[in-house]
């Protein structure tokens, strides 16, 4: 769309420094007729601040609504503008829409005005509805102001300007001392634990902002400390000096994107952030950019990184270069937001709000992760129900809402509560399931497994109005009734899981095999196949390297126990295949006296030193571990139900497949019957003799087998291609 240079008056803070003013300027490069009213003398008064900023109250804002209403009057633009808060009065805003009703009045927020620090802003919500359109940094802010009256709401990220955000190519030359390590931020308790842990492991971290003075970590901080924020070349010399530029999202506005997510890549240095969903979207992991989630793997990374300049290096470039390709600047955001005002908003097919429901944290259970992913395009918020299991959580899009009840603890503590807890929490986990399920603009809740369609089954007489249920169970309790303690939780949900199915609407699986154990569901147009592959969002690309140092890296990743050969494995360690030494490392949940006992046969064959063991860790992590090894294994030789239909339901397997790496599996008749036609898939009996036949088969064609096993992932075996036939049929039954 081809815009005609428009009349704005642009109502925001100009002070020289902030990137409002810089978009103002911006806007006037562009060539439109800018004018501009500095809110900052009406509104940053002493005495009258706080009645400003808090309370929507005070001479500065009457001064503020009148100067506007004059200058509106003056100069009759065709776009009212105003950048973040708006202080502008509804009595106001319907006067200049009654003089002039063919102008677009916009408010572009870049703060959270529904988050942590919304006490700011609740005194301005009811004149949201006086604006024709706001744009906003959260997927969730759209449900937000909606909510509160707004009449459209679109999304507009952050952005940086090439003329003040540059590379100063003078700047590491000139100084004597830069930094190769650094943080430009406020405080926040998170940020410094961070930090003071890289500090505590020998990593020097220079910090840059306010705040920083008397946290809890402040005498080992202080050392490290340069001084209060900086602004204007200033700031742009600090990040330029940076080998390491380290960027934290500030939580208490929920953000997954900031102006430094453009801000760093945009002066040339080389950007390590914290994982979030649109940083992934926004540059290559690894490629452009690189993240983290947990401290461990930011101390990890940034190791890797000090010792592989070059690389870093190359990154910087290229994220650099992606900034400018993919329009991360003012002018080309500003340029959508102009276009966006005057397009006609086009009706999306979306769900309000989707309720997901699964009892056991999401970050134990990848396929659910994938789910909630992917539901999140349809709704425009989606509602997570779980118990807090885990302390780090998956970096889910904007309009993903967890909820996490109860104290944190391990899957096994809260196995070893009292019959007493365990009935509170699952009584309090039903009522807030059923609060949320029951919600007006609730359209489709999704229920992971037996425990909470049991909740479901408890409430579903009280849900005032009729929603679409959809039950996905992966682990088939039902059929397992005998193997469950009696009268426990479990052992209720299983017994009362055919009943409750009367009243689902749709019903899905990671395996048709599963489906025998089923036969009271006999609508079959409402059943679905959803494999447990791995997600294309996830597992973006496949590894591409061969055996460092000789060593073949076999990899086994879930919970760690008996059934899967690992003793075969073991006793195989000290032997060498085409010259290459073996090591064997293990992901994931173990039981104490099964790692003591496999550990110690692993000294008594002197291989102690290739068996490594990796507990568990967020699952956003995983890539990155598994695609620095070779082979994966996928042996189950148990024979109960679960594991006689693990054909499309292990997701470790198609995990593998996503990493490029072959996989051995369990010789029988379930994993012939779906792998059998892939080259990179072999066949063992779970002996040593038989491992190390295939381990031989795959060295010999390593790079054919890795390269095929990946298309196999893209072409089919990935989550989206199943789920995105259920999300059309979804769709198709929205009214």
């Amino acid at each position: 769309m081809n815009l005609n240079p428009k009349k704005i008056l642009y109502v925001g803070s100009l002070a020289e420094e902030t990137n409002s003013f810089k978009r103002f300027a911006t806007l006037k490069k562009m060539g439109h007729q800018v004018e501009g009213i500095d809110v900052d003398p009406y509104i940053f008064v002493p005495f009258w601040l706080r009645f400003h900023y808090h309370l929507f109250f005070g001479p500065g804002i009457n001064a503020l609504n009148k100067a506007v209403f004059e200058k509106v009057k003056i100069m009759s633009p065709d776009i009212l503008y105003v950048d973040n808060k708006p202080y502008l009065k509804s009595s106001v805003l319907r006067k200049i829409k009654s003089l002039f009703p063919d102008i677009k009045i916009v408010n572009v927020i870049t703060d959270d005005p529904c988050g942590r620090y919304s006490y700011c802003w609740r005194r301005i919500y009811h004149t949201f509805k006086n604006y024709d359109i706001h744009f906003v940094q959260r997927q969730i802010n759209v449900t937000e102001l909606k909510k509160l009256g707004a009449k459209r709401v679109e999304i507009c990220y952050r952005s940086f300007d090439p003329v003040f955000h540059r590379v100063l190519s003078d700047t590491k030359n000139q100084d004597a001392k830069k930094t190769v390590i650094g943080f430009v931020g406020s405080y926040e308790e998170e940020r410094e634990v961070y930090i003071a842990f890289l500090v505590q492991n020998g990593i020097d971290v220079e910090i840059t902002g306010n705040g920083w003075h008397g946290g809890k970590y402040w005498d080992i901080l202080k050392p490290f400390y340069k001084g209060p924020s900086v602004y204007g070349d200033d700031y742009i010399k600090v990040i330029n000096k940076m080998d390491i530029a380290l960027h934290f999202l500030r939580k208490a506005n929920r953000d997954q994107q900031d102006s430094r997510t453009f801000e760093i890549p945009a002066c040339g240095a080389f950007m390590l952030a914290e994982r979030s969903h649109l940083h992934q979207q926004f540059f290559e992991e690894g490629e452009e950019a690189d993240f983290f989630t947990s401290k461990e793997e930011l101390l990890k990374k940034v190791l890797f990184y000090l010792d592989n300049p070059e690389l870093r290096l190359q990154i910087a470039k290229s994220g650099f270069d992606k900034s400018y390709a993919a329009g991360y600047d003012h002018q080309s955001r500003l340029t959508n937001v102009l276009e966006t005002i005057y397009r006609e908003p086009v009706k999306k097919n979306k769900y309000k709000r989707i309720v997901a429901g699964i009892y056991y944290d999401p970050e134990f259970y990848p396929p659910t992760i994938n789910a909630i992913n992917n539901l999140s395009e349809i709704c425009e918020e989606l509602v997570v129900v779980t118990r807090n299991h885990s302390e780090l959580d998956f970096p889910s899009p904007g309009n993903v809402r967890l909820i996490k009840l109860g104290p944190l603890m391990s899957v096994q503590e809260s196995e070893k509560k009292s019959l007493h807890s365990k009935i509170i929490s699952f009584v309090n986990y039903t009522f807030t399931l059923w609060k949320y399920t029951n919600k007006k603009d609730t359209d489709l809740a999704v229920y992971y497994d037996a425990i909470p369609l049991l909740s479901f089954f408890v409430f579903r007489k009280f849900i005032s109005r009729k929603k679409l249920i959809w039950y996905h169970n992966h682990d088939m309790p039902g059929s397992q009734l005998h193997l469950i303690r009696k009268y426990s939780i479990g052992w209720f949900s299983s017994k009362y899981e055919k009943s409750a199915m009367n009243y689902i609407n749709f019903f899905s699986l990671p395996s048709d095999d599963r489906l025998a154990y089923y036969p009271n569901w006999n609508r079959m147009d409402d059943y679905f196949l959803l494999p447990n592959y791995p997600s294309l969002k996830l597992y973006k690309k496949r590894a591409h390297h061969g055996f460092i140092n000789d060593e073949i890296k076999i990899i086994f990743q879930g919970t760690i126990g008996e059934d899967h050969g690992l003793e075969e494995l073991v006793s195989i360690l000290n032997h060498k295949i085409n010259n290459n030494s073996l090591r064997l490392i293990l992901k994931g949940s173990v039981r104490p006296h099964y790692k003591k006992s496999l550990t110690e046969q692993a000294v008594s064959l002197g291989v102690a030193d290739k068996l490594e063991w990796i507990g568990l860790g967020p699952y956003c992590e995983l890539p990155a571990l598994t695609t620095t090894c070779h082979i994966g294994i996928a042996v189950y030789t148990g024979t109960d139900s679960v594991r006689k239909t693990l054909g499309t339901a292990s997701n470790k397997i198609y995990e593998y497949a996503a990493s490029g790496l072959p996989i051995i599996l369990f010789e029988n008749e379930q994993f012939r019957k779906y792998l059998s036609g892939y080259s990179w898939a072999f066949f063992s009996d779970a002996t040593a003799p038989s491992f190390e036949d295939c381990i031989k088969n795959i060295v010999n064609n390593y790079a054919e087998y890795s390269k095929q096993s990946r298309i196999g992932f893209e072409s089919g075996l990935n989550f989206e291609s199943e789920f995105y036939k259920i999300i059309n049929r979804l769709l198709s039954d929205l009214k």
